[in-house]
């Protein structure tokens, strides 16, 4: 019988058509049995990858971990690269900076290697931990519906805005991976920060969540369920954003007579959609600073974030990329 990692690894191709023979997709391997599970499955599958390990420095165990990364890729036969992340030199949150860093490392790796897709090895429980820490940022009501299997990734960098990660083990559970992990005798690695509960996921995921499920067994279940009907939702607010888009803007400009007369929901989310379509990430609060600046009469340049800014003439609203900003 073939295994549910497998299968999942097969639908999730059927679905988004990620691998290809022209150019290989970037596991991202921290050595771990999600991401060795990943990496081992999609060699059974025989689809083209290759690895990138990140060593952050922040701990002894971290050169274990490159190492053992260096000889499991050395047994699948799969190109490995090793990455190292700067010093830290700013205040602030270590586990923050050591992600932000971890992704813009592998991201600006990938430009240089000419790559465009990675996929990462969340999973079931993932997601469910995702919810709710989005939940408890206040995140907002797409925040909320967590990780979706295909997305650009999530940096305020147009460099990478037309890359996409992938995670093809969203419906698979971590005792599915520990059991993928026996059945085919991996050997996998754990980063001892997981136990450390002064981290905000390792508490939801030790405490909270396991406290949460004493009392309502099915809470898990749950956040999926709840997570999944926000993805199907803002599919549909997506999809009727296209079609006011559409009837507002007229060769990839808007027309403010029109956009304005819009109620300020279907502004903001025809908004967002206009920029997502020259591949610009915008938060809410700069979303909705550059919607105000829309109201104004007078023409000129709105500007709410580094990069891009609006040019407005004779009604018509205009989207302009700095494409010198990242040199």
């Amino acid at each position: 019988m073939v295994h549910a990692v497998l299968r999942a690894l097969n639908n999730f191709q059927s679905s988004h058509q990620v691998f290809s023979q022209q150019l290989p997709v970037v596991v991202a391997l921290s050595g771990g049995v999600d991401s060795t599970v990943l990496l081992h499955a999609t060699q059974q599958m025989s689809y083209r990858v290759q690895a990138v390990h990140v060593n952050h420095g922040l701990q002894p165990a971290a050169i274990d971990f490159q190492t053992h990364c260096q000889a499991l890729c050395k047994q699948f036969d799969i190109k490995l690269t090793i990455l190292q992340l700067p010093e830290k030199l700013t205040p602030g949150s270590t586990e923050t900076w050591a992600r932000e860093q971890r992704y813009l490392a592998i991201y600006t790796w990938m430009l240089q290697e000419g790559l465009q897709n990675m996929i990462l090895g969340h999973h079931i429980n993932d997601q469910a931990e995702t919810i709710l820490m989005q939940l408890f940022r206040g995140s907002g009501l797409r925040g909320i519906g967590g990780m979706s299997p295909l997305a650009p990734p999530n940096i305020d960098d147009q460099r990478f805005a037309h890359f996409r990660v992938g995670r093809p083990l969203l419906d698979i559970s971590k005792n599915q991976l520990i059991d993928y992990a026996k059945s085919y005798q991996l050997v996998a690695i754990e980063d001892p920060t997981n136990q450390d509960t002064q981290i905000r996921r390792n508490w939801i995921r030790q405490r909270f969540l396991p406290s949460v499920i004493e009392f309502y067994p099915q809470a898990e279940i749950a956040l999926l369920q709840l997570g999944q009907f926000v993805q199907d939702h803002f599919k549909t607010v997506d999809a009727l954003a296209a079609d006011l888009l559409f009837q507002t803007s007229n060769e990839n400009q808007l027309q403010l007579s029109v956009f304005r007369q819009l109620s300020d929901l279907s502004q903001t989310e025809v908004l967002r959609l206009w920029l997502r379509q020259s591949k610009i990430r915008c938060g809410r609060d700069k979303l909705l600073e550059l919607q105000r600046q829309l109201q104004l009469p007078q023409g000129g340049i709105r500007q709410v974030a580094s990069g891009w800014q609006v040019f407005v003439k004779q009604g018509l609203a205009t989207l302009i990329l700095d494409i010198n900003s990242h040199e």
